[in-house]
């Protein structure tokens, strides 16, 4: 998990890109022009994935500088100080994630075209001149990137990384700086929602939220969010029985790789709380309120589904795609508020299960 510093470091040029978006679209509709903000704001975009699809296309080309003699893998992994087989897999694994970065980062661009924008507008429901829906779609491939790197390395080697540098987070009880960073994660990806439907350029707090459908639920919301969480747990098990059934369990090396991450959170009630409460926010904000009503059920949920990358693409993926179906029909026959209490129910009730679990055959061994 990366510190809060890094988070805001992360997410404040993007805050900044999407407040120059909407600063166009609120010009643009106030009959003001807008098209100066809207050229410095695809300029920024347009150079961001630049520099991405570059980076991606020179890691493409390792093999063959290193076979032409204009590079020595040998010498990279003498200058990395490590004789372990662990920096090598990753350094073998760049030309992949070169070729995989290089390709989200092409279709990025492609996105930014209004003639790919109306092309889409006839299937999603955004409008193609809006500088802000064009940034968005761009936006997802940072998404598409994150999957692409998290493949190319391996969920085992990833597993490994996680423990050799940071095996601090394998003790039993949660530390404060990794609930920090949970919150800030998720905080800094509503404060970005809120900013991306318009707040601060065109948009009050009070007018983003409405966008958003976040408001105080109501007692029938309460309940049907609940209710949703619970049939979302039990949604998940009937999936994760049925694949077993078929001969498809869980991916061990998604085991391995959520314990080495997240192993101590849900050993401890407020860690379990936290995971519930705070994905709650940040990512319903996110995906639900501000992505769903311009990207659709389908697109969004499945952004959803492959943002949890530490599952790769396994059963894990599949049971959050169907959670996440639950909690976009909340929010489309209720609000965003529902499918917020929802989510924490959910992540929740399987935390507080996998607890309840481990302390039985602790006792069982005992």
């Amino acid at each position: 998990m990366s510190d809060p510093l890094s988070m805001i470091l992360f997410f404040l040029p993007l805050m900044v890109i999407l407040w120059l978006a909407n600063k166009a679209d609120a010009e643009r509709l106030a009959g003001l022009g807008g098209a100066g903000w809207a050229r410095i704001t695809y300029g920024i975009v347009a150079l961001l994935f630049g520099l991405v699809l570059l980076l991606g296309l020179l890691l493409l080309t390792i093999p063959a500088l290193d076979q032409a003699g204009l590079l020595s893998l040998s010498d990279l992994y003498q200058r990395l100080d490590t004789d372990s087989t662990l920096m090598q897999q990753i350094v073998l694994a760049l030309p992949a994630i070169g070729g995989g970065v290089a390709g989200a980062s092409f279709v990025a661009l492609l996105l930014l075209l209004p003639a790919v924008r109306r092309g889409l507008a006839r299937i999603i429901p955004i409008d193609p001149t809006r500088t802000v829906h064009a940034v968005s779609l761009s936006f997802t491939m940072l998404i598409v990137i994150n999957m692409v790197v998290i493949l190319a390395i391996g969920l085992d080697t990833l597993t490994q990384l996680v423990i050799t540098q940071a095996a601090e987070t394998a003790e039993i009880a949660v530390s404060p700086a990794m609930l920090l960073g949970l919150w800030t994660q998720q905080i800094l990806m509503a404060i970005w929602a809120v900013i991306g439907v318009g707040w601060l350029a065109r948009r009050s707090f009070a007018g983003s939220l409405e966008r958003l459908a976040i408001r105080l639920p109501r007692g029938r919301e309460v309940l049907m969010g609940m209710g949703g969480g619970f049939l979302a747990v039990f949604t998940s098990m009937f999936v994760a029985g049925m694949a077993s059934f078929f001969g498809y369990g869980v991916d061990p090396d998604v085991q391995s790789l959520n314990e080495a991450l997240l192993g101590p959170i849900f050993r401890s009630l407020p860690g379990i709380l936290t995971i519930g409460f705070a994905a709650a926010l940040g990512e319903e904000t996110l995906f639900r309120g501000a992505l769903q009503p311009r990207f659709g059920i389908l697109i969004t949920t499945l952004l959803f589904a492959i943002t949890h990358n530490q599952y790769g693409l396994s059963l894990s993926t599949v049971v959050v795609f169907f959670a996440g179906l639950i909690f976009a029909l909340l929010r489309r026959r209720f609000n965003t508020s529902t499918a917020m209490i929802a989510h924490a129910t959910y992540n929740t009730s399987l935390g507080l299960l996998a607890l309840l679990a481990l302390e039985i055959l602790e006792r069982v061994e005992l």
